[in-house]
């Protein structure tokens, strides 16, 4: 038993502190109460399974995996998913602490290791709160109880000790004085800020910065590209590998002349969903970018209502490549030119988007000229709606201005073969349910053209909630039109992902071709020079206007930011109407959103009772199976057994007897003296086997046939006495028969 004590002392916590502390971070939505009992569950039942012996190991298991199975063929698919859905938290919960539990079992079985184990906690409480990343009050209150513990064994170890000298002992017996440590741990208040560790920080930060070099170096020898870990679509939600991602610095920007904060650098686009993923299907080599380019500096040229540089204006950024190895151009969308570092670095066109033929890895260099359009002002939005017919002179000179007017595929005549491509690749055919159909007629009734169908589509989208928890997307869903009706109809919370692919799809159903961007958006900053972290990792949409080309749109909640400027007419009627209102922007309108759809339920708390009353009733039947044949094997090799054999099996039994009366036989007593002291309180007729048995040792000739009837005569005896004591002592002679297991001596 106080090997039993004790493991649960040292295992207990090891096995809910990452458990907790993995589940918080990951899922901060994970109920921490159900968590820290799920996990200690797990702890108690393998700790008592690796002490009992081995019929009732089999026993324990056969219960377990009976449990599993009824439950996985009694209860339907359709709540395991639902349980799972709503519940993302639980396998990881599960899996990590089985995990922790067999490392702690192996590992608090040396001294050594131990030791290190508390030093390890500590060196992580440390490190995370330096990192501003504080673990919970109760992940801190079990690392500091399991550290204290281990103190405690350890001086005792190394004291000089007389007595009993087992420092298992001395752990158990100090048990209750910790448990109340660890109560007044829990119930003490905790400041509200973390202490600032600066040095520690400056310390973790250079060596990082020199590890992520380092490891960037190595890895980029590899051909593996580090920017693809963060583009796609998962059904999680995530882009970057969950919303846990890290403040690596993975570019640089310096933003030159015209330029300024909130830019975006697209990295990748995609043109296909199939309900559940992004993928890129496109494969054209086309300098397509650059195509884009001319035809938005045409429609400005060729529009009379403003000035060009009142709707476009050049500009420049620098990025230089940090902990980040890739062969994606991160840029904004009109790009004019990319000059790299190295002359002879080779650029390539895949499905639309920039690449580098080689890999480009730490310090690596680049600088693009590109124009920046004035989105978000009122003059910009009216010269969207506008026509734009084409003009060959017109792109031809912007071709010369932009020195690409030898380069192949970028001529006027090639216009024709590209929108070609653009409406084939980027306007698929979208289905809707009928419900989604009459809320997006609602919605758009009073919509004149494409900008204003677009802008109410914006609107709706980002008057939604902005969630980095928004839970996995429901197994059912796995067509773009049913995870429209999700976002829309039953969560209207997300990210990045679910708001550009929301407004992606929706534009494709009102005709208007649109793509699924993902890279960085640089943010807003006071200074020239700004640190992209892998955190900074967005998705938007872009669409395609006929005429003009990609335009940005930006659906997510709370993302959207004013980086436009003022017209040289807008400025002059401010100068004129003194104290007039800011003319660059239209007010967003108030979207009513649709009331969200509360799933209709059956009487889950029948149901479910009536699944936990199967599964109990069954692991209950197959536990009295084992337990009856556990029994009858016993029995049969019992009756087989020779004489001697079963009486020494009848001598043990009839010490258990003893131990149930109260007297368990110490490991230093003799058997004399042992019966002396029952004798004290036992009658004589009820210890004659302890002579008995204490003559055979000594003797060392075999029991006979008498000898063993005699063992077994005592033995029925025993039960008798045990039986007149009462209920306690009844019920703990019906355990002692049925699992007939006891504890195994360390």
């Amino acid at each position: 038993m106080i090997n039993v004590l004790y493991d649960l002392i040292c295992i207990i916590p090891l096995t809910l502190i990452p458990t907790l502390w993995t589940v918080s971070y990951h899922h901060p939505d994970a109920p921490s109460a159900v968590v820290c009992v799920i996990s200690l569950l797990i702890a108690v039942f393998g700790i008592v399974f690796f002490h009992v012996k081995n019929s009732t190991r089999i026993i324990m298991g056969g219960v377990l995996l009976t449990a599993l199975t009824v439950s996985v063929m009694v209860v339907p698919r359709e709540l395991r998913e639902e349980l799972l859905t709503h519940n993302p938290w639980l396998i990881p919960c599960i899996g990590i602490s089985v995990g922790a539990l067999l490392a702690a079992k192996f590992l608090c079985s040396f001294r050594v290791t131990r030791a290190v184990l508390a030093l390890v906690l500590i060196a992580s409480l440390a490190t995370s709160m330096a990192l501003r990343m504080p673990p919970s009050k109760t992940v801190a209150s079990l690392s500091f109880f399991f550290v204290i513990c281990v103190c405690a064994d350890e001086a005792q170890l190394r004291m000089n000790r007389s007595g009993d000298m087992d420092h298992r002992y001395h752990l158990v017996s100090i048990l209750p004085f910790m448990i109340l440590c660890l109560i007044f741990m829990l119930i003490m208040p905790a400041p509200d800020e973390p202490y600032d560790w600066t040095f520690a920080k400056k310390i973790y930060t250079a060596a990082a910065d020199r590890i992520d070099r380092v490891t960037e170096f190595f890895e980029s020898f590899g051909g593996g590209d580090s920017a693809e870990s963060f583009m796609g679509f998962s059904d999680s939600g995530n882009i970057y590998g969950g919303n846990t991602a890290s403040d690596k610095k993975v570019l640089e920007v310096i933003f030159g002349n015209g330029s300024a904060p909130g830019v975006y650098l697209a990295g990748r686009s995609f043109d296909t969903f199939d309900g559940r993923e992004w993928i890129k299907t496109y494969d054209s080599e086309e300098r397509e970018a650059m195509i884009d380019t001319v035809e938005t500096a045409c429609a400005v040229k060729q529009y009379e209502d403003a000035k060009d540089y009142d709707l476009m204006r050049n500009a420049t950024l620098e990025i230089r490549f940090m902990s980040l190895h890739s062969s994606h151009v991160f840029a904004p969308v009109k790009i004019k030119r990319i000059t790299v570092s190295r002359s002879d670095a080779e650029l390539n066109f895949e499905g639309g988007d920039p690449v580098f033929a080689e890999t480009k890895s730490y310090n690596d260099t680049y600088s693009v000229d590109y124009y920046r359009l004035n989105i978000g002002n009122d003059a910009f939005t009216e010269f969207l709606k506008q026509d734009h017919p084409d003009d060959r002179k017109v792109w031809e000179d912007t071709l010369d201005e932009l020195g690409i007017a030898d380069e192949a595929g970028t001529g006027f005549d090639s216009l024709a073969a590209y929108r070609d491509r653009i409406r084939d690749t980027y306007l698929s055919e979208m289905e809707l349910t009928p419900r989604l159909e009459e809320y997006l007629d609602g919605l758009l009734a009073d919509c004149v053209d494409d900008t204003d169908r677009l802008d109410r589509i914006e609107n709706m989208l980002s008057s939604m909630d902005y969630s980095t928890a928004p839970g996995a997307i429901p197994s059912y869903v796995d067509t773009p039109g049913e995870f429209l009706d999700y976002l829309i109809f039953e969560s209207q919370k997300g990210y990045c992902v679910h708001y550009a692919t929301a407004f992606v799809l929706l534009a494709r159903h009102e005709g208007i071709p649109a793509r699924f961007v993902q890279g960085y958006l640089t943010g807003s900053t006071s200074g020239r020079v700004t640190q992209i972290l892998e955190r900074d990792s967005h998705a938007w949409p872009e669409c395609y206007m006929e005429g003009v080309g990609w335009v940005i749109y930006e659906p997510t909640p709370g993302f959207k930011h004013n980086v436009s400027w003022k017209t040289e007419a807008q400025m002059e009627a401010e100068r004129v109407v003194s104290g007039a209102a800011d003319p660059v922007h239209r007010e967003e309108e108030e979207i009513e959103l649709p009331d969200i759809v509360e799933t209709e339920e059956e009487d889950t708390g029948s149901v479910n009772l009536r699944y936990v009353i199967i599964i109990a009733a069954v692991s209950l039947g197959v536990a009295v199976l084992l337990i009856a044949l556990s029994l009858f094997i016993s029995a049969v090799r019992f009756k087989h057994a020779d004489d001697e054999k079963r009486f020494r099996i009848l001598f043990n039994r009839n010490l258990k007897m003893l131990s149930i009366l109260g007297f368990k036989k110490a490991d230093t007593e003799t058997l004399e003296e042992y019966a002396g002291r029952c004798r004290e309180v036992l009658p004589d007729k009820y210890l004659k086997f302890i002579s008995s048995y204490e003559t055979y040792i000594y003797r060392g000739g075999p029991a006979d046939a008498k000898a063993a009837l005699n063992m077994e005569k005592a033995n029925r005896d025993l039960i008798d006495y045990v039986k007149e004591e009462g209920i306690v002592k009844r019920l703990a002679l019906i355990r002692c028969f049925l699992l007939d297991s006891g504890v195994k001596r360390g």
